[in-house]
């Protein structure tokens, strides 16, 4: 693996949050990653999940279907077996350079999480894996659907609006984050949006914690509870952020919304 020199900067600070991410380091979860984009409050798009939810064409599902908005991510490789992800991305936590790995065939390696494609050319073209060059890719939050069981009543009741005010939490979080640099954020500017963000993180937080309790929510418990952790995880790193205007803290929270994302859609796609 080859990391030009421009790199030096971002690896020093990775080596601040690396300890944080190494506790992640498990099959199908988080070895690390971060994220980017910009926000108006008023430029969020809101959601009412449970009017979203609509009758399947056999008439024995409903389909919640969200809000779909895209993203771009560093690629830094892709594999069938997850054995192999996880141990390029032991090394890259190794050389304190966190990433995401994708729950789910191929196994991607990842790196970042911004709505602008050229904001990660640089950092693409600098890293190299087996003389391979890291490519930007396009993903996209909501690219399949909520689907449950047609008389399922406490799934569109409760579940639906829980996703539903995940959903914009992330799509806020991309609007938030502009880039991996702390110059790009004033902070008179950007520790009031960051703190309503975190106020709302930790409402769904306790929304999910709810349905988790309820004995209707038995086979989605788990998911829902990962979600819930997720979304908590996320509002810490964001105090601290708020606490310690620092890039390292920046970088930080953006890597747990990237975790939150990757949950997010494993819990979808385990209803379909």
């Amino acid at each position: 693996m080859q990391r030009q020199p421009h790199l030096n900067r971002l690896l020093s600070i990775f080596l601040v949050v690396s300890a944080v991410v190494a506790a992640s380091l498990v099959l199908g979860q988080v070895v690390g990653g971060f994220y980017l984009v910009n926000l108006a409050k008023d430029e969020i798009a809101t959601v009412n999940p449970t009017k979203s939810a609509e009758q399947d064409s056999s008439g024995k599902k409903k389909v919640l279907r969200l809000k779909q908005f895209n993203y771009y991510t560093v690629q830094i490789a892709a594999f069938s077996q997850q054995e192999e992800a996880l141990a390029l991305g032991r090394k890259l936590a190794e050389k304190s350079l966190p990433v995401v790995i994708t729950g789910e065939p191929p196994y991607k390696v990842c790196l970042g999480f911004v709505n602008n494609q050229e904001k990660l050319l640089t950092l693409a073209n600098s890293i190299q894996v087996n003389g391979q060059k890291s490519i930007v890719v396009k993903g996209e939050v909501n690219s399949i659907a909520f689907k449950f069981a047609a008389e399922d009543t406490f799934a569109e009741k409760e579940i639906a609006p829980f996703l539903g005010r995940v959903s914009i939490c992330l799509e806020k979080g991309l609007l938030l984050y502009g880039s991996t640099d702390i110059k790009d954020y004033p902070e008179s500017d950007f520790k009031g949006k960051f703190s309503l963000l975190v106020g709302e993180l930790y409402e769904v937080s306790t929304m999910g914690l709810n349905i988790a309790r309820q004995e209707k929510a038995r086979e989605t418990t788990k998911g829902i509870l990962i979600l819930t952790e997720r979304c908590r995880d996320w509002a810490k790193s964001l105090e601290v952020l708020n606490g310690q205007w620092q890039e390292k803290n920046l970088i930080l929270s953006q890597q747990q919304a990237l975790a939150l994302v990757e949950d997010y859609y494993r819990f979808l796609g385990n209803s379909n």
